[in-house]
């Protein structure tokens, strides 16, 4: 299978009225493939720091970090008329509903429909490569970058792009087997269940009982927990760090 390429310079928008427009271009077509990036690994507590679409042939690295306004971007999300194509759709769905309060419908989830397929790795490189011979590299180096530095490197933005490059193709081919094998109402489901996935704040009175061992803990040692917890939870906000680089 030869693969079409598409738009190997990405369009980086870093203003509301570039936004505007390309959402109001894009309203027309069926399909909008998206996946962010984020800053989990050096920054506490995270955000979204890029966010990639792909509407046709075109692909667009939103930056939200220069954008004030991204409340167009809702007119695709929030539209049911629109599939969005994503991946491990779950983490992008709760953080863009965390950091805009953005709501989805109308979902189709590569990973989901790779698994209902019967595939032993769902990776996006390995769904790709097995469903339509595409060879992405997904640099770990990359992966577990801070996406909030800028400018965004050569590698950065092709890895970003990558992302959203080929999941049209691979909706295509994956709803065709799964309509082969009469599961495609079993993804339909899945994917009902994941657009109505919203981010739900930790009770921080109870967050310390996820601390692995907790449960094997009397009840002054969970009292000493509970405090040092809240004392690892104060440093890592003040020195903007995820709480496993204070104490692991």
């Amino acid at each position: 299978m030869s693969l079409r390429v598409i738009d190997e310079t990405p369009k980086i928008l870093t203003s509301s009225n570039d936004l505007e427009k390309i959402i109001e271009d894009s309203l027309s077509n069926r399909y909008v493939s998206i996946d962010i990036e984020g800053n989990g690994f050096f920054r506490y507590p995270e955000f979204v720091c890029l966010i990639q679409l792909c509407v046709g042939e075109d692909i667009y690295l939103v930056d939200p970090l220069a954008i004030d306004d991204l409340s167009s971007l809702g007119k695709i999300l929030d539209n049911d008329k629109i599939v969005k194509i994503l991946h491990a759709g779950d983490y992008d769905i709760r953080s863009l509903n965390r950091d805009y309060d953005f709501s989805f419908r109308n979902v189709f989830d590569t990973s989901l429909a790779a698994a209902l397929l019967g595939s032993k790795k769902l990776g996006l490189d390995s769904v790709l490569k097995e469903y339509i011979d595409a060879d992405v590299t997904k640099d770990k180096k990359l992966q577990r970058s801070d996406w909030s530095i800028r400018p965004l490197s050569k590698e950065a933005r092709k890895y970003a792009a990558d992302d959203v490059r080929y999941l049209f193709r691979a909706m295509e081919v994956m709803t065709n087997k799964l309509q082969n094998l009469g599961r495609i109402s079993w993804l339909e489901e899945e994917c009902e269940r994941l657009q109505l996935v919203k981010f739900n704040p930790r009770d921080e009175d109870t967050a310390f009982l996820d601390v692995k061992g907790s449960k094997n803990l009397d009840g002054k040692a969970l009292s000493v927990l509970q405090s040092l917890h809240s004392v690892r939870e104060d440093e890592a906000i003040g020195r903007d760090r995820p709480p496993f680089k204070i104490v692991g």
